[in-house]
């Protein structure tokens, strides 16, 4: 008896590991298309300099697509969308830490996007710069 539990529990084994080795792997993970534009060149302003770097209009589940959390702050809100919403911006890591030196007290902040003032209501994680190379992300108003 014990042989017969010891040959299938052998068996299981064998076929799980074989299963393994021959499944599939798991499909790259692709920025979020949905809920994006394409990104632009868009003169920023912070403090005394302006500086060029692309950004991008995103749509309401633009970073639900992408699965992932701020690092700081928050993403978009209901609000953020209205036409006469607040002007709001999410920024990339990269700028983050490039322009702030990855201070969280840039929350609350005011920065000037082609000469409007938006506020910083947030920071992506690192690594997110969907759609290509964006390094800052504005709410798509209605």
């Amino acid at each position: 008896m014990l042989r017969s539990i010891v040959g299938a529990a052998v068996s299981l084994l064998w076929s799980l590991a074989v299963s393994a080795c021959t499944a599939e792997a798991p499909a790259p993970v692709s920025p979020p298309p949905a809920g994006s534009s394409a990104v632009e060149t868009r003169h920023v302003r912070i403090g005394e300099s302006t500086v060029s770097l692309q950004g991008a209009s995103v749509t309401k589940d633009f970073f639900g697509a992408a699965n992932v959390q701020p690092l700081v702050g928050r993403f978009f809100i209901e609000g953020d969308f209205a036409a006469a919403g607040p002007s709001t911006v999410v920024l990339g890591h990269r700028m983050w830490t490039d322009r702030f030196g990855a201070s969280p007290a840039v929350i609350g902040q005011t920065i000037e996007i082609d000469g409007h003032p938006a506020v910083v209501v947030g920071i992506a994680p690192k690594g997110l710069d969907s759609p290509s190379g964006a390094q800052f992300w504005m709410p798509k108003k209605s």
